[in-house]
């Protein structure tokens, strides 16, 4: 059996006695409450830290536009319109058929959670007058200027991440165009005969110039980036504060308050996009010209036809039986025209019979006086069915079918790079369109100012909470390194997620908290190690 020779720590502070400050000696010697404090924070740490991070984060991104609110907004467009007239087609069915009574309150409790939850969009409309609020307030405090600076600078920033977004679609490109050129040497090899209504070197000459053509017009989108995002800028600093409030005076009721109950029960909807929408059509009509030029597929029609669709019928439009019916018709034929074979139909004959039912669509519109101004939305999205057309990927991917014959592996290579392809510029199109675009309305409306003002004074809070509730210097570092710096550099990750739109609502929410966890483990270790290098007691 070996026997240790080292001295006890015991041993070594009575040795030592004289030369030690009697506090220390008492501290490391027997310190209860620190070791308890200890135990806690490192048993405990881990759920307090995350609890904490989900009750701020959790707060700011449900009250922040550009994210879960908004998410969920979008989601109740899609679902709640849909459900909105099921039920009430339900409804009116259960008048002359026998139905039992709990089947009809079932009918009625779904018709009042899908109109609840249509309403609860006005919701929205809180930010932008908590937002121009705290705007006014900061003015009052001088701060405005210094708010308004750390705006252009993440707005510039925001534009440096939208336009890096399209480097990828170009590359996509890039690689797609090579397969091309081997594509069109392949078919200009044919023989001249293998060909019915073409000859092998008309086809290669057309898919070197679609390509080409996709190139040009990609370049162009890219070249012009500049100018449509500085004028969306201008166009929104200029008329999205002004717009609302103007819409916000026109409201019924005297003080700002019942104004605001007004619009939410009047409909749910959030008033700076939709006065908004016109510049933004205006703004970008061009690209998405450009874009439908270079690829439009049937993916992209079919999400065009969807989101306008509910768009148009959102609202008080479903109270009409026919305009409802109209709205189902038109659901379900969205639905087969995006796959045809699933119902044993053709494509050509669901687009006829899509034309006429928003022909049907139309006419019933412009019949009926409060909804007759959505006649001419639904006409917008009639000519966009009827002129749909191809756009030059979708043309070239079509005339490379020939190589199903001559060469198979080719032309899945092909269909593999064209929807790597088709993916990232759809994903590059809606970052600018949609995720920046809404961004840059919130800024416009203050939001940033108002959020790291909030989060400032959040982050503030939790520290004071921390500092005021530990006695000792040791107890105060402890819980600065294992809760303090995790909770609050959590919740700044989670707003630069948003910020950067690498994720936001629960998406941030997630990344926060993971963050946050990560901070703490850290935090434990450093702390372990101050008291270790500062002779304390570390035991849990």
């Amino acid at each position: 059996m070996i026997v240790s020779n080292r001295p006890t720590q015991e041993e070594l502070l009575q040795t030592f006695a004289p030369f030690i400050n009697k506090t220390q000696i008492n501290k490391t010697t027997s310190s209860p409450k620190l070791s308890q404090n200890d135990q806690f924070e490192k048993k405990y740490g881990i759920i307090y830290t995350g609890t904490a991070l989900a009750a701020g984060a959790g707060i700011l991104y449900f009250l922040h536009r550009g994210g879960k609110l908004f998410n969920f907004t979008n989601f109740v467009k899609k679902y709640a319109t849909k459900l909105t007239a099921k039920t009430i087609e339900s409804l009116q069915n259960a008048k002359t058929s026998n139905i039992d009574f709990i089947q009809r309150i079932k009918l009625n409790t779904s018709l009042k959670i899908s109109n609840g939850l249509k309403k609860l969009q006005g919701l929205g409309n809180i930010n932008p007058v908590k937002d121009i609020a705290a705007d006014t307030f900061l003015k009052k405090i001088r701060l405005k200027p210094m708010f308004d600076r750390i705006t252009k600078l993440f707005t510039a920033y925001g534009k440096n991440l939208a336009l890096k977004k399209y480097k990828i679609p170009q590359e996509d490109l890039a690689k797609l165009q090579k397969s091309f050129e081997e594509a069109a040497q392949i078919i200009e090899k044919l023989p001249a005969n293998s060909l019915k209504n073409s000859s092998p070197k008309i086809l290669s000459e057309k898919l070197r110039k679609l390509s080409t053509f996709s190139q040009t017009e990609l370049e162009d989108i890219i070249k012009n980036f500049g100018s449509r995002f500085d004028e969306i800028v201008d166009v929104l600093n200029k008329n999205s504060e002004t717009e609302f409030l103007k819409v916000m005076k026109n409201l019924k009721g005297n003080s700002l308050k019942q104004k605001i109950i007004e619009k939410f029960k009047e409909f749910g909807d959030f008033i700076p996009e939709k006065t908004m929408e016109p510049y933004k059509k205006r703004i970008f009509s061009p690209l998405f010209k450009s874009k439908s030029k270079i690829s439009n597929s049937v993916i992209d029609l079919h999400k065009n036809l969807t989101n306008s669709i509910n768009n148009i019928f959102y609202d008080n439009s479903l109270q009409n039986s026919e305009l409802r019916k109209c709205y189902l018709d038109l659901c379900d034929l969205a639905e087969k025209f995006k796959n045809p074979k699933k119902y044993n139909l053709n494509r050509i004959d669901v687009k006829k019979d899509l034309v006429k039912a928003l022909e049907t669509a139309s006419k019933k519109f412009q019949e009926l006086k409060p909804e007759t101004n959505k006649s001419k939305l639904v006409k917008e999205l009639l000519d966009l069915v009827q002129n749909d057309q191809k756009g030059a990927i979708e043309e070239a991917i079509n005339i490379c079918k020939i190589l199903k014959e001559h060469n198979p592996s080719l032309y899945i290579k092909l269909i593999t790079q064209r929807n790597k392809f088709q993916k990232s510029f759809n994903r590059a199109i809606d970052f600018e369109t949609d995720k920046t675009y809404r961004k840059l309305l919130d800024f416009s409306l203050h939001s940033l100012a108002t959020d790291l003002f909030t989060q400032a004074l959040g982050i503030g809070s939790i520290l004071y909470i921390l500092m005021n509730s530990k006695k000792s210097k040791e107890e105060k570092i402890s819980a600065n390194l294992k809760t303090g710096i995790p909770v609050a550099g959590g919740l700044i990750i989670g707003f630069l997620c948003n910020l950067r739109q690498v994720a936001s609502g629960p998406g941030a929410l997630f990344f926060a908290t993971i963050a946050g966890l990560i901070l703490n483990r850290i935090g434990t270790v450093t702390n372990n190690f101050y008291l270790k290098s500062h002779n304390l007691n570390t035991k849990a």
